[in-house]
């Protein structure tokens, strides 16, 4: 697939080969549809259509594969103010076994997962979910029961079985996620994620939490469409204008928020612990995990996360119960915490015990 810059400082026109139809005489002028296709917060239209509005000298040559014509955000504002038009945005789809589908994200910084989609109407399944967000399976404590994950997209990260997954028979259409290692606000505050170990189990993963990322999906009761890259088709990749990488300052503001709200205290309090470097307090919560016999997966992801944060300084959530106590004495505050934060891991125990039997 080849795609054309637009060249600066071309008249626009709006007659052309899109075979805008003359004036009738009807009380209103047809419009004629074109369609905005976008990639990563950028816009393009067929090179067809580029001809035909006079943005490039070039007829397009009849191809199987269509070619993309680049256009700016001033061209797309004339487009939208003539009256002639009707816009139409679609996701650019690309060959994905062409080109590294995740070779524009942060190297090391994001984990990535797939949910392959079983039956029914795949492709609009597949949409739905850009839309409004992957639901996970009931009272999930983790992703894993929804995702298989690959793990952290660093030197060893294995895009092979990223191109080569498939979930059931027929089509194959592919959910794939992309999480960043923490997101931040305009504050610089920032809201520590993680993701689960490469696992391509796709059975028995719901009942335990691997990173903090999993405690907040389990409240939101879904992974949210700012964490989802986009879908694969058969061999083609359909991107998702609402992935995070591709929000606005303010949008991504908003949707900061939003995790936060989903932050109970345990997940409050060991954010505050990574961001202060805190490697004693979680070797503590490590060692009560393993005494009450669950995984520590949890506080193992925020020690590894500590190791590849930046060590600058930045500004820190405050957790629930520090809000409310914030003249009571520091010590007497996290020795509060840490017993609630006990007291919930008892019962999560509890719960365990009951799924095994």
């Amino acid at each position: 697939m080849e795609r054309y810059k637009e060249k600066p400082k071309q008249k626009f026109k709006q007659q052309s080969q899109l075979k805008i139809k003359p004036q009738q005489k009807l009380k209103q002028e047809l419009k004629q549809k074109i369609i905005i296709y976008q990639d990563n917060g950028k816009f393009f239209i067929s090179d067809y259509a580029a001809y035909a509005m006079g943005l490039t000298n070039t007829r397009s040559i009849m191809l199987d594969e269509p070619r993309f014509f680049e256009i700016s955000i001033d061209t797309l504002n004339r487009f939208k103010n003539n009256k002639l038009l009707d816009i139409e945005y679609q996701n650019l789809k690309i060959n994905y076994e062409e080109k590294n589908i995740t070779s524009d994200l942060e190297p090391s910084f994001y984990g990535i997962g797939i949910s392959g989609i079983y039956d029914g109407d795949k492709i609009a399944k597949a949409k739905n979910i850009l839309n409004t967000g992957l639901n996970l399976t009931n009272n999930a404590k983790s992703i894993l029961s929804n995702i298989i994950s690959l793990g952290i997209n660093d030197l060893d990260f294995n895009y092979e079985v990223l191109k080569n997954y498939q979930y059931g028979y027929g089509m194959k259409v592919n959910i794939i996620i992309a999480v960043p290692l923490y997101i931040e606000n305009s504050k610089e505050e920032r809201i520590y994620l993680g993701f689960p170990k490469e696992n391509y189990k796709t059975r028995g993963n719901q009942y335990f939490d691997t990173c903090l990322l999993d405690r907040i999906c389990s409240n939101l009761k879904q992974i949210p469409k700012e964490f989802i890259l986009g879908y694969i088709v058969d061999n083609e990749f359909v991107s998702n204008s609402y992935f995070y990488d591709n929000l606005n300052e303010e949008n991504k503001n908003l949707f900061f928020q939003k995790i936060k709200e989903q932050m109970d205290d345990i997940t409050l309090t060991i954010n505050k612990w990574i961001e202060e470097n805190d490697i004693v307090n979680l070797e503590k919560m490590k060692n009560k995990l393993i005494e009450l016999n669950i995984k520590p997966d949890i506080i193992l992801s925020s020690l590894d996360i500590i190791k590849k944060v930046s060590k600058q300084k930045r500004k820190i959530i405050l957790t629930n119960e520090e809000k409310d106590n914030i003249t009571i004495n520091k010590r007497k505050t996290r020795r509060i915490i840490l017993e609630n934060m006990l007291d919930d891991l008892e019962s999560l125990k509890d719960e365990q015990d009951v799924i095994k039997k």
